[in-house]
């Protein structure tokens, strides 16, 4: 096979992950697909799931709206000590595009709720997926 068809027409892999947010009381707040552009992305989108892994037993994570917003204040509670101590650079996840799932029992008015959340800290790197 020429090595030119091996470069543009093989399939690309995208890197991504689906969190099932939860608010503060642990209410299901959305499910929202993380896609990491690139390798800085690919870091940032792991350094999330380690977030929310640490929070929990092996096999479970946490993982809140706050999170995504302002990741600093989220982690308080984590020792100064631990190495995931320092995650303010994770605020909005840069290098990464957003997918929202509406949950489908939502009302529509949470669902809007959930959009304009997203929008606020990722305007031109969200998008809404349409579950048929």
């Amino acid at each position: 096979m020429p090595a030119s068809l091996c470069r543009r027409d093989r399939p690309r892999l995208i890197i991504g992950s689906e969190f099932h947010l939860t608010d503060a009381g642990g209410a299901p707040f959305c499910t929202l697909i993380v896609l990491a552009t690139n390798r800085a992305g690919n870091g940032n989108l792991s350094e999330m799931i380690s977030l929310a892994r640490s929070r929990l037993p092996k096999g479970s994570y946490r993982i809140g709206p706050e999170d995504f917003t302002e990741p600093a204040a989220s982690s308080s509670a984590l020792d100064a000590t631990d190495l995931r101590g320092d995650i303010a650079h994770l605020k909005h996840v840069p290098d990464c595009l957003f997918i929202l799932v509406p949950q489908r029992s939502a009302p529509l008015a949470d669902t809007l709720d959930r959009a304009h959340w997203l929008a606020n800290f990722a305007a031109g790197r969200a998008w809404f997926a349409l579950e048929l």
